[in-house]
């Protein structure tokens, strides 16, 4: 329990941090494994929250209706341009930041600090999205940003993080799955700055004849102990992401026709919705290290990021197989603490997804999650 406590201490210390994390009475979690031993130990549910739930659905119930021709997303930014002494994007070479960068340079919008983040080495395969689809805009537009933060998780900080397999609970900055690229550890994080995160786009559940927007889990890695503002579903911003919501609802509805069962999942990322969503083209999208896709289905999967058997294959080559056996140890241990089979973790940990909550998309109405799956 000494883990549980330390997490809950911390998400407490501060409001503007830990916004989404995970929750079970006066428990709260900041680590999805950390979160399952919980409720796999004591047979509790341990809920996906969001601290500014409130505010969210304040923010709704003031929408009157949403013009297709108002940039909500620009009225945004400049908001947190004008009240923001200090602005940074981390800038990761995805679809949604690239948008994000463009649209500030478009509008003369400067950022004080540009973040992107890697491991073990800029210049191999599962960095290319930084090498070749931030760098390039960066040299383009110098004078958009101020400060350049580069970090680089060196391979001796990876196995630093991992030599213990307690950091499979212990550490925030663990992702899903946890087989993955962790650019978080020691990242250089600066309290006076307010950070741009833009990771979130709608993806919607049809449950008995009501269509709702959600987020997943799944949706959120990395650390978020910082003074963050996930782009699209920052509270002041919720009315931009309810218009993506209801244009991913046309085009799935055209595309796949009226559900025809009592509960279906969309979780759509691909070409044809980047166009939809006007986000800007990348300067190299061969170098995706991501199999983009739309599904359609009765759960949420997951498709294997490319970029980590990259990383795997790198630190065999260069003779840290040390580091995958403290994965693996990692793994081990914790089929072991929650008497887990593999099969057991890969359904409850990566299939099983949480939410913090679901938006009807005709009502604008805000419920939780046990709201609607009674």
């Amino acid at each position: 329990m000494g883990f549980v406590e330390q997490s809950t201490e911390l998400i407490n210390s501060d409001r503007k941090k830990w916004r989404f994390h995970w929750q079970c009475g006066e428990y709260k979690f900041y680590n999805i494994y950390l979160a399952h031993w919980f409720q796999n130990e004591f047979g509790q549910w341990v809920d996906y929250v969001d601290k500014e739930h409130d505010v969210v659905k304040q923010q709704l119930s003031n929408i009157e209706s949403i013009d297709e021709d108002v940039d909500y997303d620009l009225i945004h930014l400049q908001r947190l341009r004008d009240n923001n002494k200090k602005l940074a994007l981390q800038f990761s070479g995805g679809y949604d930041s690239t948008y994000v960068f463009k649209k500030a340079v478009d509008n003369n919008i400067f950022f004080d600090k540009i973040l992107t983040n890697a491991v073990g080495s800029w210049d191999e395969p599962f960095s290319a999205e930084q090498k070749y689809n931030v760098f390039p805009w960066l040299e383009e537009y110098p004078d958009a940003f101020g400060e350049l933060v580069k970090h680089c998780v060196s391979v001796d900080e990876y196995k630093e993080f991992v030599k213990d397999p307690n950091f499979i609970f212990s550490d925030p900055c663990v992702s899903l799955p946890k087989f993955a690229i962790n650019q978080w550890i020691n990242c250089p994080w600066e309290d006076e700055y307010k950070y741009i995160r833009c990771e979130a786009q709608a993806q919607l559940v049809y449950k008995d004849g009501r269509w709702y927007a959600t987020l997943i889990n799944k949706t959120f890695s990395g650390n978020h102990g910082q003074d963050l503002s996930s782009f699209w579903v920052d509270p002041e911003n919720i009315i931009s992401f309810m218009k993506n919501a209801l244009k991913i609802r046309k085009f799935c509805i055209e595309k796949y026709g009226t559900p025809d069962s009592e509960l279906e999942f969309y979780k759509v990322y691909n070409r044809e919705i980047f166009d939809l969503l006007g986000l800007t083209e990348l300067k190299n999208p061969s170098v995706q290290g991501r199999k983009y896709t739309v599904t359609r289905d009765n759960k949420m999967g997951y498709t294997r990021n490319d970029k980590d058997k990259q990383f795997f294959n790198y630190l065999i080559e260069i003779g840290r197989e040390d580091i995958l056996f403290d994965l693996l140890n990692g793994d081990n241990y914790f089929y072991k603490v929650c008497n887990f089979t593999y099969q057991d973790q890969a359904d409850v940990v990566h299939d099983s997804g949480k939410f913090p909550w679901f938006i009807d998309l005709d009502t604008f109405e805000l419920f939780r999650q046990s709201d609607v799956f009674k």
